[in-house]
């Protein structure tokens, strides 16, 4: 999931989400009940048990780990990687931005130069990245990681960009150009699972009696390289860069635009037309996706370290809404 969110409760049901999908390689099975079910509360208990620190944001998750990022006495980053085996922590970076890879890829920067280390080998270094090199004509902004694979929109214009994939290839940067519009305006990797990644995007196209902006979301995988805003992608509703996601075997979906104005978290059923909304409206607004397990979203408004009451998190299932605070 592309998102960082400061709720530490929040994050810990991420991060708890996480590993029972990771450690475990099982999702909890939940039935579809009105009431609450037992195996979802059990989720929402562990998350508030997780030991996180007050002032931390979880930044990324792994199998064997996850980053987080906090701010010392003078103000500065520190970027810590926290082992699931032994409960270390160690500091991978300071002064610098951590980046969501969605695994033990630990990919840290200042939005120019871009490194990668694999924290399942010891934080062995992987690759760096020189975006603004691989660029020069153009302005570019990261948009998403995937692994060891960093997105980017470069411009072409003021109002116009591409999308691009950076990937190293025996120690050689691998340029991969995946739009093919030639207005096309943002995007954003939203989800990933494995090499799997749901993006979506933006674009001007002609209508009269003046040119509109469409969304579009299309689902690939970095190791194709193909281009991913035509064949194969999708009308969807408006997005913006608060939008967040998740994606598993059985479900992909995303935040955008309700059609009476408001928020809606919508996913699909792989393979199927079935589409499953939850309406985020009121309070909700704001409110992140940290997961999926099984046939249960969850999702909540991050809080803050100094709030009186922790914000609920929410599990939406089966049709129903429930709050598991």
């Amino acid at each position: 999931m592309q998102h960082r969110p400061s709720g530490r409760r929040l994050a810990a049901a991420l991060l708890t989400l996480s590993t029972v999908t990771a450690v475990t390689g099982t999702l909890v099975a939940v039935p579809a009940v009105a009431a609450v079910p037992t195996a979802v509360r059990a989720v929402a208990s562990a998350a508030d048990a997780a030991n996180l620190p007050v002032d931390a944001e979880i930044v990324s998750i792994g199998t064997t780990g996850h980053l987080t990022s906090r701010k010392d006495d003078d103000g500065t980053t520190i970027l810590e990687w926290h082992s699931y085996e032994d409960g270390s922590v160690t500091t991978v970076g300071t002064g610098i931005t951590g980046y969501d890879s969605n695994s033990d890829f630990l990919v840290t920067g200042d939005g120019n130069t871009v490194s990668v280390r694999d924290m399942k080998d010891g934080g062995a270094w992987r690759a760096s990245f020189n975006i603004g090199a691989e660029f020069p004509s153009g302005s570019a902004k990261l948009v998403g990681v995937v692994n060891e694979n960093l997105f980017v929109s470069v411009s072409t214009t003021d109002d116009y960009h591409e999308l691009w994939q950076l990937s190293k290839v025996n120690g050689v940067t691998k340029k991969s150009k995946l739009s093919s519009r030639p207005k096309n305006i943002d995007y954003k990797v939203v989800a990933s699972r494995g090499n799997d990644f749901v993006v979506l995007g933006s674009v001007r196209e002609p209508y009269v009696p003046t040119d509109r902006i469409v969304y579009w979301t299309a689902t690939s995988n970095v190791n194709s390289a193909s281009v991913v805003d035509w064949g194969g992608s999708a009308g969807t509703p408006r997005w913006d860069q608060s939008s967040t996601g998740a994606l598993t075997a059985d479900w992909k979906g995303w935040v955008h635009a309700s059609q009476d104005g408001g928020l809606e978290f919508s996913a699909q059923r792989t393979g199927t037309t079935t589409v499953a909304r939850v309406p985020l409206t009121g309070g909700l607004t704001r409110a992140v996706v940290a997961g999926i397990v099984g046939d249960t979203v969850f999702y909540g408004v991050p809080g803050t370290a100094t709030a009186e009451s922790p914000s609920p998190l929410y599990a939406g299932e089966g049709g129903t809404f429930d709050s598991v605070a």
